[in-house]
C-alpha cells in the first residue's frame, strides 16, 4: 500500500538559518534541512560509521557556486566542520580511508567581451582531494588548454566518480567542443593524489549523451548508463556503454532506440551479490514529456539489458502499489537515484507530481525482480527532489535531496526505517 507522509510541521521544527542550529532528534528517523544565506542544493550522500557525510551546492545571489560538505552523526545533527569550495559545483565525491574527500565537479569561466558566442561560458571539470577541515591537498582540470578566443574552446563537464579496489579514481564526464556539435563522454583515471594515469574520449557517435550519476569499474571494464539524444531532440533511448580501459567499447546494450520516446538515465547500481549485475532507473515519458514514469530494468555483469525486466511506476494511488504500462500514468513521475540492499532487493527514489500539486519525493521498495514491495510518498509545502540514497547497517534507508519553498532551496536529509516509516 502506498502511504503518503506530510511534514508540513517537520519543515517548521528542523528548519534552520544556520547549519549548526540543527538541533538533536531523539528518533532513529527525521527529516533534516540545511541552509544560510543562499541556497543550498543536495547532490550527494555517504554513510559512514559515525553519521553522514552531505555533498551539495550553494549559489550567491550573483550566480556564483560553490561546494558544500556537511558531516553529521546517526541523528542527522551537524558534527564536524563544515566544508566550502569556492568556485566549484559539484556532482560526485568519495572518501578516502584515510578520511580525505575526493570531490568532482565543474567551474564555470564567463568571457562576456569575447567575440565568439561558444565562449561566452567555458566548463572545466575539477577533481580535488579535499581534508576535513576544507585544505585543498591535490587538484586535476580538464580543460581545453587552446586559449585562442577566436575558436571555439571544449568544455569539459563532470558526470560521476567511483574508487576502484585499488585505490584508484574513475571519472566520467562530458565534452562539447563548439556549439553545433554533441556532448560525448569521457573517462579518465587517476591515483589517488590525482595523477592522471590516462584519459579518454569517445567520438564515435555523433550525438548528445546525458550520463546518469554512477559509474563502476568492473574487473578492468568501466561501465555506467546514459540515455542518448535523437536527432529530433525530444526522442531518446537508453544505453550501457561498457569500454576496456583506456580503449574503446566491448558492448553498448540499448533500450528504446527503434521506438518514439523519451528516456533520461538517472543511476546504476551494482546488485547486492556482485554476480548479479547491475540495476538501472531513469524516467520514462512520451515525447511531449507527458505520461512520465519511474524506468527500472536489470542489466547483467557484461552490461546488457535483460529481457522482460523493464518496470514502470506511477506515483498516484489509483494505481495501488504495481507497476504500470507505457501509456498508464496519473502523475508526473521522475527516478532519480537507486541502491540495492542487504535482502538482494532494491530501493528506489524519484519525485511524483499530480496535477497542479507540487513534486513530492516517492520511495519505492523492489525486491530483485522490481516487482513493488512498498511505496511511501513524502511532502509538504515547496518541491521535494530527492538525488541520493544509501542503506545503513541497521537497514534504515538515507535520502539526500532538497527543499524548495518560497523561492529558497534548502539540502534535505531525510531518514527512514526499512518500512519506510518516518516516525514522530
Amino acid at each position: 500500500m502506498k502511504f503518503i507522509f506530510v511534514f508540513v510541521i517537520a519543515l517548521t521544527a528542523a528548519s534552520c538559518n544556520n547549519i549548526d542550529d540543527a538541533k538533536i532528534s531523539p528518533n532513529k528517523t527525521f527529516i533534516k534541512f540545511f541552509h544560510g544565506l543562499n541556497s543550498y542544493t543536495g547532490v550527494d550522500l555517504k554513510v559512514v560509521s559515525d553519521g553522514y557525510v552531505l555533498l551539495g551546492n550553494t549559489t550567491s545571489n550573483e550566480g556564483r557556486y560553490s561546494t558544500v560538505l556537511i558531516t553529521t552523526d546517526k541523528k542527522g545533527s551537524p558534527s564536524g566542520k563544515t566544508v566550502y569550495i569556492p568556485g566549484i559545483r559539484s556532482k560526485s565525491f568519495e572518501i578516502l580511508s584515510t578520511g580525505e574527500y575526493i570531490v568532482l565537479g565543474d567551474s564555470i569561466q564567463r568571457n562576456e567581451n569575447t567575440d565568439n558566442v561558444a565562449n561566452i561560458e567555458i566548463l572545466s571539470t575539477h577533481i580535488l582531494k579535499v581534508t576535513a577541515d576544507g585544505t585543498v591537498l591535490n587538484k586535476q582540470k580538464f580543460e581545453d588548454k587552446n586559449t585562442n578566443q577566436s575558436s571555439a574552446i571544449t568544455d569539459f563537464m563532470s558526470s560521476s566518480m567511483q574508487l576502484t579496489e585499488n585505490g584508484d579514481i574513475v571519472a566520467l564526464g562530458l565534452y562539447k567542443q563548439d556549439l553545433s556539435s554533441a556532448e560525448k563522454p569521457f573517462i579518465a583515471l587517476l591515483d589517488k593524489d590525482l595523477q592522471l594515469k590516462w584519459m579518454k574520449q569517445y567520438d564515435l557517435l555523433e550525438r548528445n549523451y546525458v550520463n546518469s550519476k554512477s559509474i563502476y569499474y568492473d574487473n578492468g571494464n568501466i561501465l555506467w548508463a546514459s540515455s542518448i539524444l535523437k536527432p529530433a531532440f525530444n526522442e531518446s533511448y537508453l544505453a550501457i556503454p561498457v569500454a576496456a580501459e583506456n580503449s574503446t567499447f566491448k558492448n553498448f546494450s540499448l533500450r528504446g532506440e527503434t521506438s518514439s520516446q523519451f528516456y533520461k538515465a538517472g543511476d546504476i547500481c551494482r546488485d547486492y551479490n556482485q554476480a548479479m549485475g547491475f540495476a538501472v532507473v531513469g524516467t520514462r515519458s512520451q515525447t511531449d514529456g507527458a505520461n512520465a514514469n519511474i524506468y527500472f530494468a536489470r542489466v547483467n555483469r557484461q552490461g546488457s539489458f535483460i529481457e522482460g525486466s523493464e518496470k514502470l511506476y506511477d506515483g498516484s494511488s489509483l494505481f495501488n502499489d504495481r507497476t504500470v504500462s507505457a501509456m498508464e500514468s496519473a502523475n508526473q513521475d521522475s527516478g532519480e537515484g537507486i541502491t540495492s540492499t542487504h535482502d538482494g532487493g532494491y530501493v528506489i527514489i524519484g519525485t511524483t507530481k499530480g496535477g497542479t500539486s507540487t513534486r513530492d519525493a516517492y520511495v519505492i521498495k523492489a525486491d530483485a525482480f522490481g516487482n513493488i514491495i512498498w511505496s511511501k510518498i513524502y511532502g509538504g509545502d515547496g518541491d521535494e527532489d530527492v538525488i541520493s540514497v544509501a542503506e545503513d547497517t541497521d537497514g534504515s534507508l538515507i535520502i539526500c535531496g532538497t527543499n524548495t519553498m518560497s523561492g529558497l532551496s534548502s539540502m534535505m536529509l531525510l531518514k527512514i526505517d526499512e518500512n519506510g516509516e518516518l516516525k514522530n
